[in-house]
């Protein structure tokens, strides 16, 4: 499944298992902006931003679990899922919902777009969105 595998990619520091999930190029939003990640070096920033953040958090474990999955057409699926994240078994933050867009592609499913509600976790969005990266929504 494509969430244990972005799981294990990031618990294991392996950015290549990690890519291998995402079409690129690959769009996410939150609620403070949005970046497309076109090239492999863009998302090793992202990985690398987001595993500092669960780090500095005190992160030792991100649960995620689906809540919903649609096929949109035999190519394509919207999901959501929540994420929660503790510390040990002590809760860290609220749970956030995660949606996605999936293809098929190649006869892989892939992962192209996701939308983050992670609230006003600055550094949480900070991970998400780095500043060389960001794009202002207005202009997309």
């Amino acid at each position: 499944m494509l969430l244990d595998r972005t799981v294990q990619a990031v618990d294991t520091r392996d950015f290549d298992l990690f890519i291998s999930v995402f079409h690129l190029p690959y769009r996410h939003d939150t609620w403070d902006g949005t970046v497309e990640l076109t090239d492999p070096d863009e998302v090793r920033v992202v990985f690398d931003q987001v595993r500092a953040y669960l780090k500095h958090s005190g992160a030792t474990q991100v649960v995620r679990c689906i809540i919903a999955a649609e096929f949109k057409s035999p190519d394509k699926i919207l999901s959501t899922h929540e994420a929660h994240m503790f510390a040990g078994t002590t809760r860290i933050r609220p749970p956030y919902p995660v949606m996605s867009e999936l293809q098929l592609c190649n006869g892989s499913w892939k992962i192209c777009s996701s939308t983050y509600a992670v609230g006003n976790d600055a550094a949480h969005q900070a991970a998400l969105l780095p500043k060389k990266l960001k794009r202002n929504l207005s202009s997309v």
